[in-house]
Formats: C-alpha cells, structure tokens, sequence
C-alpha cells in the first residue's frame, strides 16, 4: 500500500480516478506535491485506501472481464441492446 504521485495521464483506465486512487501533478509540483503528502498522514492514507479497494475489489478479474465483453458486444452490436 503506497501512494502513487504521477504527472497527469491519459485516461486509459478511467477506473483510476486523480486525487481518488492515486495524486496527479504537473511535473514542476512533483517534489512539493510528495513532501505534502509525506506530511499529511490522513489524507495519503485516504487516497491509498481507496486505491487498494479499486485494485482488490474493483478491478478483479472477473469484473474486467465482464466489462470486456460488454463493451465488445456493444461495438459488435453497434449499441443495440440485446432481445
């Protein structure tokens, strides 16, 4: 359980959510953006929390799986729902 403190992503999983699950910023804030949260014991501890919830519930595999395959029978159907 770590925080993770990134330059802002593309959003290629939009279940991780910035200032939720992990700390985004600019390249130039990095630095005093980690010693903030080094300092700030409550609220790193908030935001890595949530993130080991999304990692061991959110994101089984099971669930990604489903989410998958959803999305591929929506482009396969053209977002028609199923009869």
């Amino acid at each position: 359980r770590s925080l993770v403190v990134s330059e802002p992503v593309l959003p290629h999983c939009t279940e991780f959510k910035a200032n939720i699950h992990y700390v985004a910023a600019k390249i130039e804030d990095l630095a005093n953006t980690i010693v903030y949260y080094v300092e700030h014991d409550e609220e790193r501890r908030r935001i890595v929390d949530k993130a080991y919830e999304l990692m061991m519930d959110g994101l089984k595999f099971e669930k990604s799986l489903r989410k998958m395959f959803a999305a591929a029978r929506q482009h396969v159907t053209g977002g028609a729902s199923e009869a």
